[in-house]
């Protein structure tokens, strides 16, 4: 399935609404404000702010990829971004079962996820290619077990 940025902006800005649904209404809470840039996406009334990121592939791979870098091959630059870019408190990771009609949302604590990763608790490195533009976005693959054993909360939502 080849699908282009722009698609993948509105899909994942759905997630991230029905997202911020879920945490209100599970969490008792409401959202403060909203940010479009690489900070955070939502912040709640209690100044909890966090990251949502939808992983397409992840039913078929049983994986969640976490991006932490992009390479710039034009101007061979290295530049943090997702995961160590992000001022979030959690990062919610959407994975939708579209078989079992289920979408969940792992919600883990940023610096947890860091943790993670200076621990070397990831399945192994990724990077991804943009052809048009010859950025690579770099990240690491951990399996869903290993997000479930460390999220302080797993919602499901049946549709």
């Amino acid at each position: 399935m080849n699908i282009n940025f722009n698609e993948l902006l509105k899909l994942g800005l759905k997630y991230e609404v029905k997202a911020q649904k879920i945490i209100c209404e599970k969490l008792n809470t409401q959202i403060l404000n909203t940010c479009d840039n690489y900070k955070y996406d939502f912040e709640t009334n209690e100044n909890i702010k966090y990251e949502c990121k939808f992983d397409r592939i992840s039913q078929k791979t049983g994986n969640f990829f976490i991006e932490i870098n992009t390479y710039y091959y034009k101007n061979k630059v290295l530049k943090n971004s997702g995961l160590l870019k992000t001022i979030s408190n959690y990062y919610i990771i959407i994975d939708d079962d579209t078989n079992n009609k289920i979408i969940s949302y792992y919600i883990i604590s940023t610096k947890k996820l860091k943790k993670l990763i200076r621990k070397n608790k990831y399945y192994l490195k990724k990077s991804c290619l943009n052809k048009k533009k010859l950025i690579y976005s770099n990240g690491v693959i951990f399996k869903k077990e290993v997000i479930k054993k460390y999220c302080k909360y797993i919602f499901d939502e049946k549709y």
